[in-house]
């Protein structure tokens, strides 16, 4: 007898061996063997005489191990595992699943009934491709989405360029942040683990040779800057980043201010810098006459023609020209230009001599006049005469006026004298002259 699944013997035999042997003897009638029953053990029993033995034996069903390995997510639904009888039906676990994973079926076909035998059924899989997009974050060219497949290397891509930056690799993240997927040369680095498609960013590491060019203009004497530049400089630097050039200094103009500009990844940055000419003082100083003629005075832009004055006069003097060099154009300065003189040496000066009147007082018109030339600024001491009668006066120092206007007036005192009559007589009469007398004076 076999043992049924429920774990009952059914009435119905499995196998009947009729046997013959000797009456009264013992016997000991072999167990067969069941795939998947375990025998059970030997019997000894005497044979009736009447034929009437019966043996009976009653076979274990075995049972097995069954086991199902998916490498996936936990298995579902009401499936037959564990310890499971011999011929007991197999019911298989819902369809199982795993992440980036096509279920293909088991290793091996599933029977419909538990083998005579441990059995393990392991699920097999084919990998899910995926799209990967590649945004180029401002990039051009190279590879733009790679088909992969799930927990494999990435493919090799070609990278992309972008003017003005060096590519860093893609990332999952903008900027370069987050987990690198590509080097820089398009090298895959990681196997895909999203069960989806997906996006990888470039990165790229600004360059630190872009060019850029700064301008240096200087304005014109008519306000207006030449298309002409001055100069060029040509520097390199980091793309994208800020950058403040700095001005140059030019003798006669005023630099402006800096300026902050941003580096283009195209290298056409320009700056351009204005300078302004400065404007500057300048005047003519002559301590003489006023200045005639069109010439350059006041406030003068740099660098402009100077247009000297006329010829300044002054009286008395002869010019002998300006203290400094006058230069062809406005030089980076106030400036003052001052006329020097030389005295002249015929500027006229004159001597007047008076003899006082009887009465003590000046005569309306010199008595003698002099005229000399001397040299202008120059002081003299004019010679006093010598009249007879007279008392001459101390000599004057005086300066020669440049405009000839210099007059030395000297007064000279009548002199007195004693007038003594002698009679040896009688005392005179009438109203004579006597005592002290003026030079001069008539005598009664």
């Amino acid at each position: 007898y076999r043992q049924a699944l429920d774990g009952t013997y059914p009435a119905v035999l499995m196998e009947t061996e009729n046997l013959t042997g000797t009456t009264a003897a013992s016997v000991k009638p072999a167990v067969k063997i069941y795939t998947g029953f375990t025998s059970p053990a030997i019997k000894e029993t005497t044979i009736l005489a009447d034929g009437s033995t019966v043996v009976e034996y009653y076979y274990t069903r075995n049972q097995y191990t069954l086991t199902w390995v998916t490498d996936g997510d936990a298995l579902t639904g009401p499936y037959t595992k564990g310890l499971v009888l011999y011929e007991a039906p197999i019911t298989q676990p819902d369809e199982p699943t795993k992440t980036g994973y096509t279920f293909t079926g088991w290793n091996e076909s599933v029977p419909a009934t538990m083998p005579a035998t441990n059995k393990t059924f392991t699920a097999t899989w084919d990998a899910n491709q995926y799209t990967i997009t590649l945004d180029k974050q401002g990039g051009t060219g190279g590879t733009s989405s790679v088909l992969v497949t799930f927990d494999q290397t990435l493919p090799t891509i070609i990278a992309p360029t972008r003017m003005g930056y060096t590519f860093a690799g893609y990332y999952d993240a903008v900027e370069g942040n987050g987990t690198p997927y590509y080097n820089n040369s398009g090298v895959g680095l990681l196997s895909w683990t999203t069960a989806s498609d997906g996006t990888l960013y470039a990165a790229w590491t600004p360059n630190t040779n872009t060019a850029y060019v700064v301008k240096h203009y200087r304005q014109a004497l008519d306000g207006t800057y030449p298309s002409t530049l001055m100069e060029v400089e040509n520097f390199t630097g980091t793309t994208a980043a800020s950058v403040a050039p700095a001005v140059k200094t030019y003798t006669g103009f005023t630099s402006p201010a800096t300026k902050t500009v941003t580096i283009a990844a195209d290298g056409t940055t320009e700056v351009a810098y204005y300078y302004t000419r400065n404007k500057y003082f300048l005047q003519w100083i002559t301590d003489g006459d006023a200045l005639t003629g069109a010439y350059t005075k006041d406030s003068v832009l740099f660098e402009t023609t100077i247009t000297e004055p006329a010829t300044p006069t002054k009286t008395g003097y002869t010019f002998a020209g300006w203290n400094a060099p006058v230069p062809p154009t406005m030089p980076a300065g106030n400036k003052t230009f001052t006329a020097t003189w030389t005295a002249n040496t015929n500027t006229p000066y004159a001597v007047h001599h008076y003899q006082l009147n009887l009465d003590g007082s000046r005569p309306a018109t010199p008595t003698e006049i002099e005229n000399f030339t001397g040299t202008t600024g120059i002081s003299v001491e004019p010679m006093v005469k010598t009249y007879e009668g007279f008392t001459s006066p101390a000599p004057k120092t005086v300066t020669i006026a440049a405009d000839g206007s210099t007059v030395v007036e000297y007064y000279y005192t009548r002199n007195q004298y004693t007038l003594t009559w002698v009679t040896d007589g009688d005392a005179l009469t009438g109203s004579y002259t006597k005592g002290l007398v003026l030079f001069e004076t008539k005598i009664i």
